[in-house]
């Protein structure tokens, strides 16, 4: 699952994805992604989030998939923090993020990265 509220993100994203033969269900409304998530939580083993959406913050999303399925794969994108070296490994410490990738990042980043956090499943 890819949820951005920017749909052009969204669409690049996911056709990288499809390209690294990895399909994903993309959202650009965190309450649509959550109705879904909630339908159907096995269907997801990774959730890959913006962290700033005007319907509903990232972390409040992901605290609410997380507390469907606590053992999700968890990534964050974000430009919050690009000059802030230590905020990606709190993240990943404290809230239980899997993976923090940086806006703006390469696609075969954003694939790198997702890959080996399927790997992990």
């Amino acid at each position: 699952m890819v949820v951005d509220d920017d749909s052009d993100v969204l669409e690049v994203i996911q056709k990288a994805l499809r390209k690294w033969d990895m399909p994903s269900d993309g959202f650009t409304d965190p309450g649509v992604a959550l109705g879904q998530f909630q339908q159907n939580p096995d269907r997801y083993s990774l959730v890959i989030s913006d962290l700033k959406m005007p319907m509903m913050h990232g972390f409040e999303f992901l605290e609410r998939i997380t507390g469907i399925k606590p053992d999700i794969r968890v990534m964050v994108m974000t430009a919050y923090f690009k000059d802030m070296v230590e905020i990606p490994m709190v993240l990943r410490g404290i809230l239980g993020i899997d993976a923090v990738l940086q806006k703006p990042s390469g696609l075969r980043k954003v694939c790198e990265d997702v890959k080996r956090q399927l790997e992990l499943v």
